[in-house]
């Protein structure tokens, strides 16, 4: 067996780890909601620094496992199990550094070091139970690591430190006046930062910190000394919105996010002299750039990736195309593709690609040039079954145009009902035309599906954003509304068979939407929704501090002055319009969006005696897991089948 077949053996011997089960298995019909929502196959692959070994990340049901193969080598062998695993990453020449939590749910770092003896493989294991965490495991830097101590009275410190110091650390031992004296203390600060910008040998060049008064950018002062706070950079739609994503390849200068002179996000070098964003290093006029990537071995920023109407394109820089994407053959389309790890000297590496109909396959380039999948995410699916997604361009009111994306089933040879999911939000988020698994599950039981980006959704640039202030139960709507009419016109559609789903903002849409209109929705479906603007602001995880309650005055209204508008677009105070069947979904735990805009409306619904449905998701916040999202994806289903048939009673007019 070559060695390039030894690695194709990942494929099989991750499979069986994570328990795949046949698509066609006639027990399941082919269209069970578990294999959309899949909890098996894998999440990451990644190279060593020397191209001599790989790692990967897989998901089986709730748990995680990683393992490691040594190129040329068949043996497969786990390294750990755990509730969760966060990152995975080589450190040279053969040590692996894995973030996870343990059963009691505890935070800790596994390091394992690897070694080839008489063609077998031996894995030692430590555990780092430091407190504080894991900020960069300085791959090219052997023994040492990256760590943040949590200190007394809110601060912190970063210390470059090595990891028998850690695997040894006690905090009674290396704590003097609750300041930790261990490895190299390389920043201090006030608070807990989130987002570090370090150089290759560790030193800090930029935080994000997060406080009570909102989100700080700190930065060196005119780029020389200590971290300092620079500015408040909590909302997307101002100008002065600015995020560190990298270095320039010399490191001397900060990259960031941020609109500079135009209306889209885009990669500027930081300005020190002058505190802001100064040369373009990428921008676009029509989309904003949703993320940076860096490598994960130098830290350099090799790309930007943004959201198009033919799905996610990465724009990579010309250094890094050279050194990876031209190794690839002319037929990979380039922009399309994730460059996941690599070796030191480019010439092993690992790559992603995914779409609306391919929840995402895992690539490995070898020395020879040779490429094999090595994995799939939601190994048990089916591709072949799964429906293309449209990008739709929508004409709204006063001049504003959105983006919709339209799933129609497979092989539908008449016209079918439509489920139309706005997202949440509504501030700052996006659907795309990526795997969806809930789409990707309706349009399989024949139904097409809309997703609308109305206005305010992430990726369109800084006006299309701030255009959701105050639309609330208003403009957004009216975006909803043009969405659905479009789609409503396509031959391929049942105009009279409609009804809108929605979680978080868009179960507040679903109710909204079923007042707005009497006779366009067979039914509707709340996932978490809102259902009273004037309880969000007083009983929301975002209530809790001034500053988030602040720019919710800011986007909806003030609870005070503006409470007789804020009501009139509320749905609890106007069941007795709704002529729609409402399926009332919510999690008992949820602080987002408390349960008590669920309860306010199954009580207007039983006072009015309007039809409904009721699922309480009992241990669940404001997001579900797995087994959530397989209880509330099939309880929707049986609900649509129940009132999208053709003969079903609640037939609106046409």
């Amino acid at each position: 067996m070559s060695g390039w077949d030894r690695i194709r053996t990942l494929v099989s011997m991750v499979a069986l780890a994570c328990g795949v089960v046949s698509w066609t298995d006639p027990a399941l019909g082919g269209e069970s909601a578990e294999r959309f929502f899949s909890g098996r196959g894998l999440t990451d692959v990644v190279v060593s620094p020397d191209g001599a070994w790989l790692a990967a990340r897989a998901q089986r049901g709730d748990e995680s496992i990683v393992m490691v193969q040594r190129i040329g080598v068949e043996q497969l062998v786990g390294v750990t199990r755990a509730r969760w695993v966060g990152r995975v990453a080589w450190k040279a020449p053969a040590t692996l550094v894995v973030e996870e939590s343990s059963t009691a749910g505890v935070y800790r770092v596994l390091v394992a070091r690897l070694a080839l003896r008489a063609g077998r493989i031996d894995v030692d294991r430590d555990v780092i139970q430091a407190q504080g965490m894991l900020v960069d495991p300085l791959p090219l830097v052997p023994e040492e690591l990256l760590w943040l101590f949590v200190g007394h009275r809110g601060w912190t410190s970063l210390h470059r430190v090595s990891i028998a110091q850690l695997l040894a650390f006690h905090d009674r031992d290396h704590l003097e006046g609750w300041t930790v004296d261990l490895g190299e203390k390389l920043a201090s600060v006030k608070g807990v930062p989130f987002r570090w910008i370090v150089q290759r040998d560790g030193k800090p060049r930029a935080a994000l910190r997060y406080r009570e008064e909102g989100t700080d950018l700190m930065l060196p002062l005119a780029g020389i000394g200590p971290l300092a706070p620079i500015r408040n950079v909590d909302d997307k739609t101002r100008a002065d919105y600015v995020r560190p994503v990298g270095l320039t390849p010399d490191e001397r200068s900060v990259l960031v996010a941020a609109y500079g002179d135009g209306d889209t996000l885009g990669l500027y070098e930081w300005d020190a002299f002058h505190q802001r964003p100064g040369r373009a290093v990428f921008v676009r006029s029509d989309y904003d750039v949703a993320y940076a990537i860096s490598d994960p071995l130098t830290g350099e920023l090799v790309a930007a990736a943004y959201e198009t109407a033919e799905g996610r394109r990465y724009h990579y820089f010309d250094a890094y195309r050279d050194r990876f994407l031209s190794r690839l053959p002319a037929d990979w389309r380039r922009d399309s593709i994730r460059i996941r790890s690599g070796s030191a000297d480019r010439q092993v590496f690992a790559f992603f690609e995914s779409s609306a109909t391919n929840p995402g396959d895992f690539w490995v380039r070898d020395r020879s040039g040779a490429i094999a999948r090595v994995g799939r995410f939601a190994e048990d699916l089916d591709r072949s079954r799964l429906s293309p997604v449209e990008s739709l361009r929508v004409p709204s009111n006063a001049g504003v145009e959105i983006e919709a994306f339209l799933a129609l089933p497979r092989h539908a040879t008449v016209p079918v009902p439509l489920v139309v999911i706005p997202h949440g939000g509504p501030h700052g988020i996006r659907d795309d035309n990526d795997y969806d698994p809930l789409v990707q599950y309706l349009a399989s039981w024949g139904y097409a599906v809309l997703q609308v980006n109305y206005r305010g959704s992430a990726g369109y640039g800084r006006h299309f954003l701030s255009l959701v202030k105050k639309a609330r139960g208003t403009g957004i709507e009216d975006d909803i509304d043009a969405a659905v009419e479009q789609a409503m016109e396509r031959s391929a559609i049942d105009a009279r068979r409609i009804c809108i789903l929605g979680g978080s903002y868009g179960g507040f849409s679903a109710f909204a939407s079923i007042v707005r209109h009497r006779d366009r929705y067979r039914c509707a479906v709340s996932i978490n929704g809102g259902s009273d603007i004037p309880l969000s602001a007083e009983s929301s995880d975002y209530a809790d501090d001034e500053r988030s309650l602040g720019l919710w005055q800011e986007y909806v209204g003030d609870v005070e002055e503006e409470r007789e508008a804020l009501l009139e677009r509320s749905p609890a105070y106007h069941v007795d319009r709704i002529e729609t069947p409402v399926l009332v979904v919510y999690g008992r735990k949820d602080r987002r969006v408390d349960p008590d805009h669920s309860h306010r409306m199954i009580a207007m619904l039983e006072l009015y005696g309007k039809p409904h449905e009721v699922l309480e998701i009992e241990d669940a916040e404001h997001g579900f897991e797995r087994d959530g999202w397989i209880l509330v994806a099939r309880t929707v289903r049986r609900f649509l089948a129940k009132h999208l048939e053709p003969d079903s009673p609640f037939v609106p007019d046409p």
